[in-house]
């Protein structure tokens, strides 16, 4: 997988055991030649623990200098101890120069432990 580059960041205070569920999204754009296609992936990292979401991938561009974007979302439930936790939303590219996300954002949602709603 290439080098990650942090998007967001969220650090959120969970006062017991339980899961944080995650929602990271984004837009992958391009606008080089150079893409024909370039890859991105995406995923959220939990800090605290190195645990990681599976990577979303996704290709942008089709060899012209037109602008070209793909979605990127991600939504992932971590376990997690009580205490603060940070989770970070993390992209790679096959050509970083060439592709760049554009509005990253990222929520992060305590769940405690056998709840059935947040």
């Amino acid at each position: 997988f290439f080098v990650p580059v942090t998007l967001q960041t969220v650090t959120i205070d969970a006062p017991n055991d339980g899961f944080v569920l995650v929602n990271a999204t984004g837009t992958a754009f391009t606008e080089s030649a150079s893409c024909n296609p370039c890859s991105i992936g995406v995923h959220v990292l939990d800090a605290t623990t190195a645990a990681k979401s599976p990577d979303m991938l996704a290709n942008v561009g089709t060899g012209t200098a037109t602008f070209r974007e793909s979605g990127l979302s991600i939504a992932f439930m971590f376990p997690v101890k009580a205490g603060s936790q940070t989770f970070t939303f993390q992209s790679a590219a096959e050509f970083p120069a060439f592709v760049l996300v554009q509005n990253p954002t990222m929520v992060a949602q305590f769940i405690r432990e056998g709840s059935t709603t947040p």
